[in-house]
């Protein structure tokens, strides 16, 4: 009977060893995820502050300010070419290479061209059948800037806050006050086009186990201009034709 009692003793020690065991292992495992946590957050956090301490070299604010000041030059050298409503939009893409586009008095947004500046003798070139043509240079002196403050290179901030669901239910009132009816539209976030932010909407068709997208409109979100996304021909650039203003309402027709 002794026997039993200490076999059973003995087992109960063993048992109460193995708990204990796991017990500390799960804590030690507990403090050293916590502590791994600890180290990650703090190392992301002086990432993210490293990040945004981190300055503009000198060389960066050059360019910058070279790009704006070609910028503007081109579109002062457009503006000649275009009619008198008409105001040229120059966007500066990389490799001395900028496309011009134009805002109507319709205030439509058109494809113009693609031009290179030679930056040496301030020339200007466009791309015709596999070959550089020069079409003019950059006139030296002061840019009237203020002229095209509309559309220099700057970040806009948003003229009125606006949820997805709300901007679909004003976005489908105006198209259907311009005869677009019984369109079903989803909202697809922001773009930015030529240096101005744009809501995305789509009109869609639905199927069983998908969508598919048909027409895009985009909403400038500093302005409320709403446009239908077109794309030009020969281009393949996106154009903007302007249909109705978000914020603003139609007087009545009293005729």
């Amino acid at each position: 009977m002794k026997k039993i009692k200490c076999v059973y003793i003995i087992v109960i020690l063993i048992f109460i060893i193995i708990i204990s065991r796991y017990k500390f292992r799960n804590i030690e495992g507990e403090e050293i995820g916590q502590t791994a946590k600890k180290e990650n957050d703090s190392a992301l956090q002086n990432f993210e502050v490293g990040l945004n301490a981190m300055p503009i070299s000198e060389m960066e604010k050059e360019e910058h300010e070279e790009v704006n000041k070609l910028t503007g030059q081109l579109e002062t050298f457009f503006k000649t070419s275009l009619q008198p409503n008409e105001t040229p939009i120059c966007f500066y893409e990389g490799m001395n290479k900028f496309v011009v586009y134009k805002k109507t008095l319709e205030k439509d947004i058109i494809f113009v061209d693609v031009v290179f500046v030679e930056k040496e003798t301030n020339r200007i070139f466009t791309w015709n059948e596999d070959e550089m043509i020069p079409i003019g240079s950059l006139e030296d002196g002061k840019v009237n800037f203020p002229e095209m403050q509309d559309f220099s290179n700057k970040s806009y901030i948003p003229l009125k806050k606006i949820t997805g669901d709300e901007l679909l239910v004003n976005v489908m009132s105006k198209l259907e006050q311009n005869g677009l009816n019984h369109l079903n539209l989803i909202y697809d976030g922001t773009i930015k086009f030529l240096n101005r932010n744009y809501y995305r909407v789509s009109s869609f068709e639905s199927f069983e186990d998908h969508i598919i997208r048909n027409q895009r409109y985009y909403i400038d979100s500093t302005n409320g201009d709403i446009y239908c996304v077109a794309e030009n021909a020969d281009s393949l650039r996106t154009e903007l034709y302007y249909i109705d203003n978000l914020y603003l309402e139609k007087l009545p027709d009293f005729s």
